[in-house]
């Protein structure tokens, strides 16, 4: 049994966030229960499976915080401000004391010590430096701890901040950096712009190239949107998704850390905003946003290919997907 968690945008019918169950047995999913919020488009949820984080992408950014022991009957514990506008991603630090929320729209991103409540620590704001562009923080991880790394779409950058301020950026012109994955000291950002996934070393506080990448099949024209990346739990293949060509590529991840091109499918639907990866290895989950609804996959854990199961399930603007 799998249990999911979907973000939208309430559009379409959209009612916000969608909690459903997957029985593999019976291969069947059903939506258990329904939490009413305006536009959560992103979702992460602590280690201990209780508490589930949502950025609000609205006008004045805010961050929604539930209980969801039971899944059946979640409860809203608060909503906290971000001071920022257009809240677009969370996500929790490595030891999970800290959550970090980007604000799109102003460049920058807010850190709150996680307890009870949460309390709002600092608000940093990105730095266009020497490029004279539009800061947009469009994502926040943490690999390090004491350490925080932003993907800044406007800026075409990755910045890697300390308790000190800045510690160092890589600047890829026209790439638009919007998410990333790591594997030990190596990341893996998605340039959305370019349809590239870039693969970068960090180490003793530089940010290294080491591979571009593309996420579309040569000689495609389309305009083309890379969306989401994904490594699997056992940390040999790497997935992304393009929004356009409609796709979910899959790569093999080579000792030195490189990428080797294994397989391309073309999803049964439109704009795959995001998917996510079962803990076990085994379900693949896409949330396809044009067309409505979450689809899924098989993955053989040897050979890191999949194939798409007969489930499906309908729900609007579907932006984020988290499968337990």
């Amino acid at each position: 049994m799998y249990q999911m968690m979907i973000g939208t945008y309430t559009k379409r019918g959209s009612e916000g966030i969608y909690l459903l169950e997957m029985d593999d047995i019976l291969q069947q999913v059903r939506v258990i229960s329904v939490i009413g919020e305006k536009n959560p488009s992103y979702l992460c949820l602590d280690s201990e499976k209780k508490c589930l984080y949502a950025a609000l992408e609205n006008e004045v950014g805010e961050v929604a915080v539930y209980n969801v022991e039971n899944r059946k009957a979640p409860k809203f514990m608060g909503k906290y401000e971000t001071g920022g506008s257009t809240t677009c991603h969370v996500s929790l630090s490595v030891d999970h004391k800290w959550l970090y929320a980007s604000n799109y729209e102003d460049g920058s991103f807010t850190i709150f010590e996680v307890g009870d409540a949460l309390r709002k620590s600092r608000i940093i704001f990105n730095q266009a430096g020497r490029y004279k562009a539009k800061p947009h923080a469009h994502s926040v991880f943490s690999i390090l701890k004491n350490e925080a790394i932003c993907c800044d779409k406007g800026l075409d950058s990755v910045l890697i901040y300390g308790d000190g301020g800045e510690i160092c950026r890589f600047y890829l012109k026209g790439s638009n950096f919007r998410i990333l994955e790591s594997e030990k000291q190596n990341l893996y950002l998605v340039a959305e712009k370019s349809s590239e996934i870039v693969v970068i070393s960090y180490e003793h506080g530089k940010l290294t190239l080491q591979q571009r990448i593309s996420t579309v099949e040569k000689g495609f024209a389309k305009i083309n949107y890379a969306a989401a990346v994904r490594i699997s739990p056992d940390r040999q293949y790497l997935y992304t998704t393009n929004r356009g060509e409609d796709t979910i590529v899959i790569y093999k991840i080579q000792k030195d850390g490189t990428l080797e091109f294994l397989e391309r499918h073309y999803l049964p639907g439109q704009f795959p905003r995001d998917f996510n990866i079962s803990k076990d290895g085994k379900i693949l989950g896409v949330a396809l946003e044009y067309s409505d609804c979450v689809v899924f996959y098989d993955v053989d854990n040897n050979t890191g290919t999949i194939r798409l199961r007969k489930e499906m399930v309908r729900i609007p603007s579907p932006t984020a997907i988290i499968i337990e």
